[in-house]
Formats: structure tokens, C-alpha cells, sequence
């Protein structure tokens, strides 16, 4: 469900030629070449404001267009040509031929030597270690992902809330032949995944309508909720029991099980979950794994210092409760 050797040619995806003469302007950022001609400048998208603006593009504009590129590859696919890419943004397909040249000669992106398709490079997978490597207490919760793994048998995520999406920071792979495969620094929908419920479950009211209002209620199957009300009184009911779940809501036959987590203030920093398929986790073990997801999530949370008094206690299944703690005290956690 979840997932990222330049060879020259006369012309790419539809016939844009590679010898077409490139022009640096004078506030282009260094390597990025653009093209003299007119192009649009406008949203990211707008396909009516195609082609309006005429002239060179500024700094500022190179940097937009670029982002916007490497942005279209998550929403829309994996590997892309010129021309769809020029299709979704609205630019000319000579200033997306160029860009993405430029792209690929820093190593941002790279293009399949047979289909002269595109897609993101590894020279962005670098640069995102280096940025998650200062979050640090990213790495410190990987040990309590693997605990809850090993406690439900399933996959188990650390999401945080970005842009009014669920973005997924950490997994651990359940160790069984059937699991459901995911995807570190994908983004997913909040209404619709345990993690997201749990993200947006202590919200302001104005909060929530803002990311409704910018996000909308896809709806993905049957399940899916697309009521704002639904949707409030499951936040309502979440907020209550201390955890939130996906009852095959964003894909048939998934099945997830999250909690909050918070820091020091008490404040919901982040949120953890378990996924795997409808008929393990929604299983006679049910309650044993939403047991194990509140216990592991409120440890999470006593690690970055929010008071055990200010936590959501579980009625606690005796044998999950013994083990987190137990783990805790083996690892010198408090």
C-alpha cells in the first residue's frame, strides 16, 4: 500500500530537447538554469494561470518551482515524465525539462535511462537523515516500538501531525509473513488512520475545522468517516476510552489500533499505533492490543517527561502492564 544514471537524448517524454540552450538568471540559485522565455509563476497546480507571466523567474520563483516538483512525485506517483509533471504544475514543458535537469545533475532526482521517467534521489534520502537525526527523541522511542511489536506481533508506527497530515517518523516491522508493508515520511490523511484520530483527538475545535476545511473528508472505503460531526463524537469517544482506531477506513482488510503521546506539558506531541490485518488485530487478543498500545504510549510519554498523573491510565490488562513496566525497569527507564 505504502512506498523512493543521466543518459543524454535528443529529446524527453514527448520531445523537449536536451540541447535546448539554458539561461541563469541573475538571482537563480547556483546550478538551477531557467529559461528565457515566459512561463507561469502562479500556485503550484492552478492550471488556469498557466503561461500568464512573462520574463525570467526570480530566486524566490526557481525555489518554488523546484519544491513544487519534488512535492508532485508523493502525490502523484513514484516515477514521473516531463510532460505530466509540466500538466500538473502548469508550467511549460521546457521549464520543467530544464529544472529537472538541473534537479538531476545535483542528485535531487534521478531518470531511468529506458523510459526517461523521473523520480525523487537518493540525495534526498540523505539529506532527510540528517534532518531527523537532530530530532532525537525520534531515536530514543525505537526501543519502545519494538517492545510493542513484540508485545501485539504487528506493525507498529510513531507518527507526528505536519501540515494537517499524519507523517509517519518511525516503524518496526511486524515479524510475520503477512503484515501490512509501510512507509517512513509518508503522509496520510488524519480522519481516516488511528494515529491521525489520536493526533487531532485534543485539539481546539477552530484547529479542527481548519484542517477539515483545508484537507477535506476523502472518503477511501465504506468505513471511511466523511462527517465533521461523526467525526467529532469520535474524537469524543477517543479522548474518553485513551486510544482511537481504523476499522478499515483508509484501506480494506487494515486494521490499526494508536494512542497519544505526550511531552513534558502534557501536550500531544506525537502518536503510536499498531497495524496489521482486520483479523488479527480486531481478534479475541483486541483488548490485550489496545492495552499494549496505551501502556507503550504513556511510557513514551513518562520518557519525554509528561507526569504519570496527567496520563490516560488503561484498566490495565495485568500481563501487558507487567511486561511494559518490567521492560522499563530492565532498560533503566524511569
Amino acid at each position: 500500500m505504502w512506498n523512493m544514471g543521466p543518459r543524454c537524448a535528443h529529446s524527453v517524454d514527448g520531445g523537449v530537447p536536451m540541447s535546448t540552450p539554458r539561461t541563469q538568471t541573475e538571482n537563480s540559485p547556483r546550478g538551477l538554469s531557467v529559461p528565457p522565455a515566459e512561463f507561469d509563476v502562479g500556485p503550484a497546480g492552478d492550471r488556469g494561470s498557466q503561461e500568464r507571466s512573462r520574463g525570467s523567474l526570480t530566486g524566490t520563483q526557481v525555489v518554488d518551482r523546484v519544491v513544487d516538483i519534488l512535492e508532485t512525485f508523493p502525490k502523484h506517483g513514484p516515477e514521473l515524465g516531463v510532460s505530466e509533471i509540466s500538466r500538473i504544475l502548469g508550467l511549460k514543458k521546457a521549464t520543467a525539462h530544464r529544472l529537472l535537469v538541473a534537479l538531476r545533475r545535483r542528485g535531487l532526482v534521478a531518470q531511468d535511462p529506458l523510459s526517461r521517467r523521473y523520480r525523487l534521489g537518493l540525495k534526498l534520502w540523505e539529506l532527510g537523515v540528517m534532518a531527523t537525526s537532530h530530532v532525537d527523541w525520534v531515536d530514543r522511542v525505537k526501543p519502545y516500538l519494538e517492545q510493542l511489536t513484540q508485545l501485539t506481533g504487528e506493525t507498529s508506527h510513531l507518527a507526528v501531525l505536519s501540515d494537517g497530515q499524519v507523517l509517519y517518523v518511525e516503524k518496526v516491522e511486524s515479524p510475520r509473513s503477512l503484515r501490512i508493508p509501510s512507509q517512513v515520511g509518508r503522509r496520510l490523511p488524519v480522519h481516516c488512520t488511528a494515529v491521525g484520530k489520536a493526533l487531532i483527538a485534543f485539539l481546539p475545535d477552530e484547529v479542527l475545522q481548519s484542517i477539515v476545511g483545508h484537507h477535506g473528508l476523502r472518503a477511501f472505503t465504506s468505513n471511511t468517516i466523511t462527517d465533521l460531526d461523526r467525526l467529532r463524537a469520535e474524537l469524543a469517544t477517543a479522548r474518553e476510552r485513551g486510544y482511537t482506531t481504523d476499522n478499515e477506513e483508509i484501506e480494506e482488510g487494515l486494521a490499526c489500533i494508536g494512542a497519544p503521546v505526550r511531552d513534558h506539558s502534557a501536550h500531544v506531541v506525537a502518536a503510536i499505533s499498531i497495524a496489521g490485518p482486520a483479523s488479527r488485530v480486531r481478534s479475541e487478543r483486541m483488548a490485550d492490543h489496545i492495552q499494549a498500545v496505551i501502556s507503550v504510549a504513556n511510557a513514551i510519554s513518562r520518557m519525554l517527561g509528561c507526569p504519570p498523573e496527567l496520563l490516560r491510565q488503561p484498566t490495565p490488562s495485568l500481563r501487558v502492564a507487567r511486561h511494559v513496566r518490567a521492560e522499563e525497569v530492565a532498560a533503566g527507564r524511569p
